[in-house]
């Protein structure tokens, strides 16, 4: 099967990653990816891939001349895309990745997409409900996160990594990664911290993330919160690569997530890949899978007193971070290996292509 892959985003976020991570699946079974992205983050990811043919747009001329069997857009101009594609009677399904909260402002959606697009892959099932009542008109599945359970194996304390960071080796240590925007509420993890800090004066938060241009005045507001906090001691900033995530939460006793309206949640999927236990804000993506899974800990979204109270009894117990480090890697196995998030889209990718077949015939 020939593939085009159409990502128009400026910046790597968990999407791009989950793209990148499918691609990379397709190619070793066989596949074609072709990829349209003129921005050049991505383009730097998928060009670790060998094999990945690389476009800066989508043109009459580019479709003509590599004929793919099917197109997947993520972010940019899908209406063109999708009317290219259709011309020529070449599938097209869009990777959804919007916040459930943002569906309702784009009622033009509404009479668009059930003419263009011919499926809808979302990366949860609150969020495949969330669409489906809003799209009512095209098919929506939902395609699940993958984790590379590889890399994101059980995590080994990562002594001289805590060392290098300025952490103690009996400082517990609280993870979070995510972009510097502001629906990803650090504020509110800076906020906790401080109201446990009678109960445990040395916990300590390391942030991962990646910053842009675009990111400064987060940046600038989070820093002001950290010095009015007075936790300048005791929170770390790290701007890591993907690829090095995984031995930065090597250092966490948990992982937080205080994000709002978060579709899935892949940083917390790979935490949870990671052996760790997890807390997230309610709702999320992936609050059914922690919950049945007793994996981690769930609150109220913005309720900063409550995540204060889930940090302390996680945190009080290594018996009750073990267990649910333990439950957590083993729903991710189940659940959202690379293979199981293949076998889902080729599945749907040969249902496409089948009735394509029929309608020719």
């Amino acid at each position: 099967m020939k593939i085009l892959f159409h990502i128009d985003s400026e910046h790597i976020g968990g999407y791009e990653l989950q793209l990148s991570l499918l691609g990379k699946a397709l190619q070793a079974a066989g596949h074609t990816i072709d990829l349209v992205c003129p921005r050049g983050p991505v383009l730097e990811l998928f060009g670790r891939h060998n094999q990945t043919h690389f476009n800066l747009d989508v043109s009459d001329l580019l479709l003509d001349d590599q004929r793919p069997d099917l197109v997947l857009t993520v972010r940019g101009s899908l209406a063109r895309v999708a009317r290219l594609a259709k011309k020529r009677s070449i599938p097209v399904v869009w990777f959804c990745g919007y916040r459930p909260a943002l569906l309702p402002h784009f009622a033009l959606w509404r009479e668009l997409l059930p003419g263009l697009m011919d499926h809808i892959f979302v990366p949860s099932d609150w969020l495949c409900a969330a669409v489906q009542r809003e799209v009512p008109g095209v098919p929506v599945s939902t395609l699940p996160c993958a984790v590379d359970t590889n890399l994101f194996g059980p995590a080994s304390h990562g002594t001289g990594l805590r060392q290098a960071l300025g952490f103690s080796e009996s400082q517990p240590i609280i993870a979070y990664a995510a972009r510097l925007r502001s629906h990803k509420r650090h504020h509110d993890l800076l906020r906790a911290i401080k109201s446990i800090e009678r109960l445990l004066p040395d916990a300590a938060l390391l942030l991962l993330g990646w910053t842009s241009a675009s990111d400064a005045l987060v940046w600038e507001q989070l820093h002001q919160q950290i010095v009015s906090l007075q936790l300048e001691d005791r929170v770390r900033f790290v701007t890591a690569l993907p690829e090095a995530v995984p031995d930065f939460l090597s250092v966490a006793d948990v992982f937080v997530s205080p994000a709002q309206n978060e579709a899935m949640g892949c940083a917390v999927l790979e935490a949870m890949a990671r052996q760790l236990p997890v807390i997230a804000a309610s709702p999320v993506g992936c609050e059914s899978l922690i919950q049945n899974t007793r994996s981690g800990l769930t609150y109220p979204v913005g309720d900063t007193a409550a995540l204060g109270r889930c940090l302390l009894r996680l945190l009080d117990s290594k018996t009750l971070r073990t267990q649910m480090g333990l439950r957590g890697r083993k729903a991710v196995q189940q659940f959202h290996t690379i293979q199981h998030t293949e076998a889902h889209f080729l599945h749907t990718a040969r249902k496409l292509l089948s009735c394509v077949a029929a309608c020719s015939a």
